[in-house]
């Protein structure tokens, strides 16, 4: 299985798992989406509400929160243009908007918080403005991939052994691989408050054990054991903070062994024949 967090999902596992060709990056590049319109200027922001874009930079916030989801949920109604991003876990949440109702909010739940130190409105509805714009981004041809007569896309003989099931955090269920429903996904993702305990839930009732993250400092690794903390699971990451890549990979690997998944390491032993030569 495969799933990834907000922009993970949107195009990080595509291309990490050669779904996407790396070269493909074209549209991401070109696109003023994450330039000026979800960052930067926030121009789509601005247009929104009604206000300049130096406004619009002036007043939106982002901020975590330690504290139940359930208290954010029960209060975040109460003001106006404020609303809950990510759920990382049931204790921690992000919720982004107006500076001072969000600063207002925090005061009422009475509860540890820090500003988020750049400024990006993905993840809300509005963000539809632009949705011609982000399927643009999101629709490339896949690799490794032919075409059958309903149109829809079948691994390659090469591919098909190595190929995960790619699991939505918007229908919490496999995703169609097909360009077109993945980049219809990725659109739903921008525009839609992130889920992680959810999607971690859905994945782990389809028989999901080991987690593996290939993202920077176990961030999600460290979220998944929190939301998984009393069931039976193996979280770990590539790459850990205050750690070299060697030791982290080594580390995960030696794991990997003592749980039984990797039951044939023979090619450390000729990586290190071939390091010795």
């Amino acid at each position: 299985l495969a799933f990834g967090y907000s922009m993970g999902e949107c195009s990080s596992m595509w291309y990490a798992l050669g779904i996407w060709e790396a070269g493909e990056s074209k549209e991401f590049k070109e696109s003023p989406i994450f330039k000026n319109k979800y960052a930067g200027r926030l121009e789509t922001l601005a247009k929104h509400w009604g206000i300049s874009t130096t406004e619009a930079q002036a007043q939106w916030k982002s901020y975590i929160l330690l504290t139940p989801l359930e208290e954010v949920q029960s209060k975040i109604d109460q003001y106006e243009k404020v609303f809950i991003s990510f759920i990382n876990t049931n204790a921690e949440v992000i919720i982004s908007g107006m500076k001072d109702n969000c600063l207002a909010l925090i005061n009422e739940l009475d509860c540890k918080s820090v500003e988020v130190p750049f400024q990006n409105i993905i993840h809300h509805d509005f963000c539809r403005l632009e949705e011609g714009g982000l399927l643009k981004m999101h629709d490339f041809k896949l690799q490794n991939f032919k075409e059958d007569k309903n149109l829809e896309k079948t691994p390659s003989s090469s591919a098909k052994k190595y190929l995960p099931d790619f699991y939505s955090s918007i229908s919490q269920s496999k995703i169609p691989l097909a360009s077109k429903a993945i980049a219809e996904n990725s659109v739903d993702v921008c525009c839609q408050t992130v889920n992680f305990p959810k999607i971690v839930e859905t994945v782990y009732e389809e028989g999901a054990r080991i987690f593996i993250e290939v993202g920077a400092n176990a961030t999600c690794t460290n979220w998944i054991k929190t939301n998984l903390k009393d069931k039976a699971h193996l979280a770990l990451s590539i790459n850990q903070k205050g750690k070299s890549d060697q030791q982290a990979i080594s580390e995960l690997l030696a794991q990997l062994i003592s749980h039984g998944v990797i039951t044939d390491y023979s090619f450390l032993q000729n990586e290190a024949d071939t390091k010795k030569t």
